[in-house]
């Protein structure tokens, strides 16, 4: 290729513009990857965009550039009359990148499918058209810049809008936020740029773009009656000032109104009287009957043990009720206010938790004859149970755990506060308030926000560190995807039971652009305000991010040979000819083959 263009370079020869030559080096690498090369590449080249590029540019030369633009399509990427393309108005424009509305609707479908992986989404759409046979595949981008501001122009589409106006009438019309499981996780904002790592020490953190007091710690998670994924949210911590702020931005007043109850970790009066403030109908607050066996598993290296196991039988019979039970059956709803004083049966009993007294024969005997389908009918049955557990399991609960070096007996016995057994107590009484149709679909505890937890934490497992605003975008894009397959298996059953992946791949074909949402995505100005605040935070990254130490270069591989990239072009300046970019050119020219560098 490199003789072939020498030849075309000479004075007496002709001089192409680098639009072409992209054409050329595109053409050079598919052949090359098929064994297959042919000294024609300028002639092919021309032959291309002149198929394409209606009516003929004005300039000849290196100047034709001027006048046309790239486009991307779904068929393959091609040129056109830059002219021609503003004034038909069928293609849309981010800066200098240009794409249809098929191309807009397949990358639409890829983020769906693949985000957070923009590189997954690349070459996917470069597997489609070298499957096509496709001659100029190798002009798609390759920049993860260019794609993330696709995607975020794709996310500011009407087409989102549509989609999500859609699934948010299906869940309102499916009473989908009347009970509501809000909880947090932590892992996948720990690789945000501009803070520093939770567990990084206090001055290293206040240090950061983004100290302790701005920096978002976690992602909440905010899953419906009957488990769809409603929003997910970076935020500070799980104060309550941070719930109302979510539910605020992410809801509607409609959405807002239909919430009755809600589950959380950490409860308190706080929380409630600002949900009452928020919501209408909100009735009742409980705690989550799944996290404190979720960390008696994370001091046993996240394994399951026979005590995990019988804490895990114990807690789920707050969540056990009949189809005739009356809530009052277990006394008013709690607040948080007005906790009520513990008697005396229950303050030995807690005694017993604290020091693990009971008799090891009481101990067994009452775990053995204790009922894992009623439910729980006094505090002082609980505290007995639990009084019990830390008695027979004595080996494990006297491990040291996470929570400031407590011991789990004294996490335990934490666990029997008169305030926290009401809270806990509010999921029975909130059960018995619910439709018994509607019981089987509530899930228990924070389940479906784990479940959700991890399928985040294995999306993004292996990214390295982003933007917030990039996170923000994949936590949308993930939304979007969770509720079209949730409200598509509610409302479009189908023969066979389909797995939630296998589901979303039926669904995509369905999903496009309409001509009358193209035209108005067309005609509205590029808001590219994530790239802006990205370009900010870098810029103060270089201003508080001291220079590393040189490291030792790493070593190439076959992938990673140096190649002659950039292309200089000729000009009648001596000293362009003569400049930085020619001389890297000359020495990367050196190093690969030993010969002089082409300068165009």
């Amino acid at each position: 290729m490199l003789r072939h263009l020498t030849h075309h370079i000479d004075e007496r020869n002709y001089v192409v513009g680098s639009m072409q030559l992209r054409v050329v080096m595109a053409l050079y690498d598919r052949d090359v990857l098929r064994n297959s090369t042919a000294p024609t590449y300028l002639e092919r080249s021309a032959s291309i965009m002149r198929s394409t590029v209606t009516p003929r540019p004005d300039q000849i030369g290196a100047k034709i550039d001027r006048s046309i633009v790239l486009v991307q399509d779904k068929k393959g990427p091609y040129f056109a009359n830059r002219q021609t393309v503003m004034d038909t108005g069928i293609v849309r424009h981010v800066g200098n990148f240009h794409y249809t509305k098929d191309f807009a609707t397949a990358i639409f479908r890829e983020m769906l499918y693949s985000m957070p992986s923009a590189v997954l989404v690349r070459d996917r759409m470069l597997k489609i058209l070298a499957e096509n046979d496709v001659q100029t595949y190798d002009l798609m981008p390759c920049h993860r810049t260019t794609w993330d501001n696709l995607f975020e122009d794709l996310w500011r589409s009407n087409l989102r809008m549509r989609l999500m106006a859609d699934v948010g009438e299906k869940l309102r019309n499916d009473h989908e936020y009347e009970h509501l499981s809000i909880d947090g996780t932590i892992r996948v904002v720990r690789r945000v740029k501009g803070q520093a790592d939770y567990r990084a020490k206090k001055e290293t953190r206040n240090a950061a773009i983004f100290p302790d007091g701005v920096a978002k710690r976690r992602v909440l998670s905010i899953i419906g009656r009957s488990g769809a994924c409603l929003a997910l949210a970076p935020v500070i911590d799980e104060s309550a000032p941070e719930h109302v702020r979510v539910l605020t931005e992410e809801f509607g007043k409609e959405d807002l109104a239909q919430i009755t109850t809600v589950r959380c970790d950490h409860p308190s009066s706080v929380l409630h009287d600002a949900l009452t403030e928020l919501c209408p109908n909100f009735k009742v607050l409980a705690t989550d009957t799944v996290h404190p066996s979720m960390f008696y598993e994370l001091n046993h290296c996240k394994r399951s043990t026979p005590g995990s196991r019988k804490l895990r039988a114990i807690l789920h019979r707050f969540n056990i009720v009949s189809g005739n039970d009356n809530p009052d059956r277990w006394g008013a709803i709690f607040t948080g206010k007005n906790v009520p004083v513990p008697s005396s049966t229950e303050e030995s009993l807690r005694q017993q938790v604290y020091d693990g007294s009971m008799p090891l024969s009481q101990a067994e005997l009452i775990l053995d004859r204790m009922d894992p389908t009623s439910p729980i009918s006094s505090p002082v049955v609980f505290i007995r149970l639990i009084a019990a557990h830390v008695r027979v399991f004595e080996k494990e609960v006297k491990r040291k755990t996470v929570a400031k070096g407590q011991t789990q007996r004294k996490v335990l016995w934490n666990l029997t506060a008169p305030d926290k057994i009401q809270w806990l107590f509010n999921n029975t009484r909130l059960r018995a308030m619910v439709a018994h149709k509607q019981l089987p679909f509530l899930a228990t505890g924070s389940t479906q926000n784990e479940a959700t937890h991890s399928e985040i934490n294995a999306r993004t497992r292996n990214l390295p560190e982003s933007h917030l605003e990039t996170l923000e975008l994949f936590l949308g894009t993930f939304v979007l995807m969770k509720l079209l397959q949730h409200t598509s298996a509610v409302y479009a059953v189908t023969q066979n039971a389909l797995a939630p992946r296998s589901l979303l791949a039926r669904l995509l074909a369905a999903i496009e652009f309409t001509d009358q949402e193209w035209q108005e995505h067309v005609a509205s100005p590029a808001n590219q305000m994530m790239k802006k605040s990205k370009a900010a935070t870098l810029d103060l990254l270089r201003l508080t991010v001291k220079k590393k130490a040189p490291t030792r270069r790493r070593g190439r591989t076959v992938f990673t040979k140096l190649r002659l990239r950039k292309l200089v072009k000729r000009t009648k300046n001596k000293k362009a000819n003569t400049g930085a970019g020619r001389r890297r050119a000359e020495a990367i020219r050196r190093r690969v083959t030993g010969k002089r560098a082409l300068v165009l």
